[in-house]
């Protein structure tokens, strides 16, 4: 039980964390400037019209995920010879390359979303990951 209350807590801290840092990264001018400019020429781009809707769905959303990487990580450091910031650095890269290859390649291969974004997604959401491991490596969790 201590496992499960572990993972629910400092996977919602890490959530909050890594939603501010995401936040920044989405929200800086240039790549705010890619979506606004994809959302007004390409329809695979979807044009969000509340962005308090938007803003819950992806927290809501991505909790979830962090909720499973936070319990994956916990269970596989402990097989890791490594100090905790390592593993959380070995662990963001195994994470990143399942979180991210597959939704990358699928949407390149399937669809005509603008490649620019795509491109931002990759780099975010490889960053997001190590956000992720890297605060789950400073947790104090024993």
């Amino acid at each position: 039980m201590e496992f499960i209350w572990h993972v629910f807590f400092y996977g919602l801290v890490v959530g909050v964390i890594h939603y501010i840092l995401i936040g920044i990264l989405y929200m800086n001018p240039f790549v705010d400037g890619l979506y606004k400019k994809a959302q007004e020429g390409n329809p695979s781009v979807r044009i969000r019209t509340s962005a308090s809707n938007y803003l819950t769905k992806q927290f809501l959303g991505t909790q979830i995920e962090i909720w499973i990487i936070t319990a994956s990580y916990f269970y596989l450091r402990q097989y890791l010879p490594f100090t905790s910031f390592e593993s959380g650095l070995i662990l963001g890269l195994i994470f990143g390359g399942i979180r991210i290859y597959e939704r990358f390649w699928n949407t390149y291969i399937q669809t005509n979303y603008p490649t620019a974004l795509l491109v931002v997604e990759f780099i975010n959401g490889i960053i997001g990951t190590f956000i992720i491991t890297i605060s789950l490596s400073l947790m104090p969790v024993v």
